[in-house]
């Protein structure tokens, strides 16, 4: 059996008028059906308390009062074998689905009404064995609570996730010199909701990464560095054109410092936004996703050579086959214990506070995109675990978290215990650990500030 929620709009409150069982109406095949009404709003919209398929849909009658022959309007839905909710008293012409339509949980379905064998507008809902407009009820639980009441209210917890993204991965962060070339960067998204998104302005179909936060939008920190963008707060628009349920979505966009920008590190909170609005999480978490920059001042020609005991020399680095890329862009390069699997996994940097965001960057060899990666936290010396292990899922032979250094609160080091490594592994592969360089958590620093 599905997680039933209430039947109405997510946040709204509901009054149970009639419980289980009881000796007015809800007896014999309506021994487990409930009776609902809104303080709030009379004709309340309702909504359906599990995803299924309509089959049947009947809101064209009108006749009202405690009278049994009266005809009900009614709404039923299919969720399993055995397993149908019903709907019933509905308002005349408010059914918002037809037969066989595939709904969602907390899509709104109709609006409560006093139709039928009824005194009083209402919503009459059980869920049924069978295919029927009025079929034995059976017994099961509300997810808001395990058991209703009469003359108890309820508020729903029902939500209908019609747009929602969750984060998924992104490019490192850059650095970039003031007056100098713009960098691009890009950062992808799951669409985790029910509706696709569209990169096209027709029938207002278009999801944008805008500059700003669900509670704090359209921010104004961040706009000098834009460079091409859709505007000074939408950044670019998403990328394929069409990107479905499960799908990825990438934005691409540039950055780039003015001349006048002083040295030193910038944020940019950046969220997806549809014609709906500020997107959320599926779980309906807000999206705290930003790309940090670190600014540097232009080179002058004072700071290209130097001398030292009458030799002048450059300082230019002439590239090598040793330099290593990677290395540069996230920092420091040597593995601990390698692995057949993992190229490279390291910290973003060396050294940081307690609470501080660090980012995990992972590289693998050849592997399908959508292979599982487990990590974990350990002491560099002991090899104990500090937190529950991380899951990912790495795509494009590369894995990215960012994480926030919060295990200092209840976890006790040692004398000395303040360097931390990361062990990788991925699903069925080695079973030997990659095992990252090292990052020391400042915990005198922090406890000192």
């Amino acid at each position: 059996m599905p997680d039933f929620y209430l039947p109405c709009e997510y946040g709204k409150k509901l009054k149970c008028t009639q419980g289980n069982d009881n000796a007015f109406s809800h007896k014999g095949k309506a021994e487990y059906a409930y009776d609902f009404k809104s303080t709030e709003t009379a004709n309340f919209n309702i909504c359906a308390t599990a995803s299924g398929v309509v089959k049947k849909v009947v809101d064209s009658n009108s006749k009202t009062g405690l009278v049994e022959s009266n005809p009900a309007n009614y709404i039923l839905i299919y969720h399993e074998p055995d397993c149908y909710s019903l709907y019933l008293h509905i308002a005349k012409n408010t059914a918002k689905v037809k037969k066989g339509d595939i709904i969602k949980q907390g899509q709104p379905i109709a609006n409560a009404g006093n139709v039928g064998y009824a005194d009083g507008i209402h919503l009459h809902f059980q869920i049924q064995k069978e295919e029927s407009s009025w079929g034995q009820s059976i017994s099961f639980q509300f997810e808001e609570s395990s058991s209703v009441e009469e003359n108890h209210f309820y508020t729903s917890q029902n939500k209908w996730i019609k747009s929602a993204a969750d984060y998924h991965s992104q490019a490192s962060y850059p650095t970039l010199t003031a007056g100098g070339d713009a960098v691009e960067w890009w950062i992808k998204f799951t669409n985790t909701g029910e509706e696709t998104w569209e990169n096209h302005n027709q029938k207002n179909k278009i999801t944008k990464l805008a500059l700003g936060t669900f509670s704090d939008p359209d921010i104004q920190e961040g706009r000098d560095f834009q460079c091409g963008w859709e505007s000074p707060t939408r950044l670019a628009v998403v990328s394929p054109d069409c990107v479905r349920s499960g799908e990825l979505g990438t934005f691409t966009f540039k950055i780039k410092a003015p001349s006048s920008m002083s040295s030193g590190k910038y944020r940019l909170q950046v969220t997806p936004k549809s014609p709906e609005g500020w997107l959320k999480q599926k779980d309906g978490q807000e999206l705290n996703c930003f790309v940090d920059i670190q600014v540097e001042e232009k080179a002058t020609i004072d700071d290209l050579f130097e001398t030292s005991n009458d030799n002048l020399f450059t300082g230019c680095m002439m590239p090598t086959s040793e330099n290593d890329l990677f290395s540069q862009s996230t920092g420091l390069s040597t593995l601990l214990s390698a692995n057949a699997d993992i190229k490279n996994v390291k910290w973003e940097k060396d050294s940081c506070l307690p609470d501080e965001n660090v980012k995990i960057d992972v590289k693998l060899h050849d592997v399908p995109d959508g292979t599982p990666i487990d990590i974990s936290i350990m002491e560099k010396d002991t090899k104990s675990c500090v937190m529950p292990s991380l899951s990912g899922i790495a795509y494009n032979n590369t894995f990215e978290h960012l994480m926030t250094i919060n295990w200092i609160d209840s976890y006790q080091p040692e004398t000395n215990q303040d360097l931390f490594v990361i062990s990788a592994v991925i699903k069925d592969g080695d079973n030997q650990p990659a095992v990252s360089n090292s990052l020391h958590v400042d915990t005198l620093n922090y406890i000192f500030l």
